[in-house]
C-alpha cells in the first residue's frame, strides 16, 4: 500500500504570507496548541512540531502546518490580510497537490513501460521458440496475431486492459 504523503507548509513560509514575523506567529500557534489541549482536541492534525537548520547552522523550532492548520490560521484573520492569506494557501496547497499527482503518474507511467516491455520480450521469446517448432507453415505475422489473441484472452479485467493501452499513448507523449 503506499504511503500517504501528508501536505504541510513550513511556518516560516506560513509567516511570509500572513506578513507577520515567524516569532510571532510561532507563539499564536503555540497559544492555539494549548487552547486546542484545554478543550480536548488534538493538535497534530493541524499543527506539528519541526525543526530547521539556520545558515549558522544553528537549529531552531518551527511547525508544520497542515492545510487544515492554514484554514485554522486563515479564520483567525480579518479583512484584507485575512483573505489575502487564504488565497495564498490554498493556491500553495493546489501547487503541491498537482506536483504530488505528476510525480505520481510518472512513477505509474515508467512502472507501465518496463510492464510492456517485458510482455514485449515474452511474447517475442514466445514466438521464437514456436516458430523453430512448429510444423505448420503459417507466416510469423499470423503466429504473432494469434499469440496477442491467446494472451489478450488471458487478461480477465478489462478495465485494466483499457488503463494500459491509455497509459501506453502517454508513454508515447512523455517518451519515458
Amino acid at each position: 500500500m503506499e504511503k500517504l504523503i501528508e501536505q504541510t507548509l513550513d511556518s516560516r513560509e506560513v509567516a511570509e504570507m500572513v506578513g507577520k514575523e515567524h516569532n510571532k506567529l510561532m507563539r499564536d500557534i503555540r497559544n492555539y496548541i494549548e487552547q486546542l489541549g484545554e478543550s480536548k482536541i488534538g493538535h497534530t492534525s493541524f499543527f506539528s512540531e519541526s525543526t530547521y537548520m539556520t545558515e549558522q547552522n544553528k537549529i531552531m523550532p518551527c511547525y508544520q502546518v497542515t492545510k487544515k492548520g492554514c484554514e485554522f490560521i486563515a479564520h483567525k484573520l480579518t479583512g484584507v490580510k485575512g483573505t489575502a492569506f487564504t488565497a495564498r494557501y490554498i493556491n500553495r496547497f493546489h501547487e503541491m497537490q498537482e506536483q504530488i499527482a505528476q510525480e505520481s503518474e510518472k512513477k505509474e507511467l515508467v512502472a507501465l513501460r518496463k510492464q510492456i516491455e517485458k510482455q514485449n520480450r515474452l511474447l517475442t521469446a514466445s514466438m521464437s521458440s514456436s516458430f523453430c517448432t512448429d510444423v505448420y507453415p503459417n507466416t510469423v505475422e499470423e503466429r504473432y496475431k494469434r499469440e496477442i489473441a491467446r494472451r489478450t484472452e488471458s487478461i480477465h479485467n478489462v478495465s485494466y486492459l483499457i488503463k494500459l493501452n491509455t497509459m501506453a499513448k502517454y508513454l508515447n507523449e512523455y517518451k519515458l
